[in-house]
This record gives C-alpha cells, structure tokens and sequence, in this order.
C-alpha cells in the first residue's frame, strides 16, 4: 500500500541525475530541493501509514479484550454455578449422615437405657432381699 503511493528514492535520484540543466549548480540545488520536499511527503505518508496501522492494531486488540473478558464472565458464572452445586450437594450429604447417625443411636440410647434400668430394678430387689 504504501510503496504504490510513493516513488522510491532510488526512482527519484535517477530522475533527478538525468534530468538536462540550464545552469548546473541551481538546477543541482533545485533538484535537491524537490527531492527533499518529495522526501519529506514520503515520509509523511509513511508516517500516517504507521499511524493508521498502529490506531487499527490498538481497536483490534481492544475488541479481543472484550471478547476475552465476556467469555471469562461466562466462565466465572458457569463454574460458580458448579460450585454451588457441590457445596449443596455436600450439605445434602451432610445433613443425611447425620440424620443417619441419629437414628442409628436412637435403639442404642433406648437398649442401654433398659439396661440401666433393668440393673437398677435388681440392684434394688437383691438389696431388698438381702
């Protein structure tokens, strides 16, 4: 792109070398002038070049942030609501293990409270007895 709107300097110093001069030194120093001048464009032109290359470049990745922040939002959201997940199915078990183990200790708790009382009843009776 750039190289189509500029002429190269080579193209400009063989312009410049065989062009005919009524006088040597001005034609020399005019021709020097235009080559400056057409230098400067040049450079100019390659500078906007760069510009516009570089403000491109910056919205570019600009809207690859973006992108990349949406999808690690939809992330975030997506393994929170997998934690949550586990955390309640954690409780769930919790809560059931629990349970479990009361209801484990309930015939426990009733058959040595039996127990107890059976050996307190014949405590009693043998220090009735004797």
């Amino acid at each position: 792109m750039f190289e189509e709107q500029v002429k190269p300097i080579g193209v400009i110093c063989v312009a410049l070398l065989t062009k005919p001069s009524p006088t040597p030194v001005l034609a020399r120093a005019v021709d020097i002038q235009q080559s400056m001048e057409q230098a400067v464009e040049a450079l100019e032109k390659s500078l906007d070049v760069e510009i516009a290359a570089r403000e491109q470049r910056q919205v570019n990745i600009e809207q690859e942030w973006m992108r990349e922040m949406d999808r690690l939002e939809k992330r975030h959201e997506s393994v929170a609501a997998v934690c949550d997940k586990c955390v309640a199915g954690l409780h769930e078990d919790a809560e059931q293990e629990h349970e479990a183990r009361i209801g484990h200790q309930d015939p426990v708790v009733e058959t040595l409270t039996k127990f107890l009382n059976d050996f307190h009843a014949d405590v009693e009776e043998k220090a009735l007895q004797g």
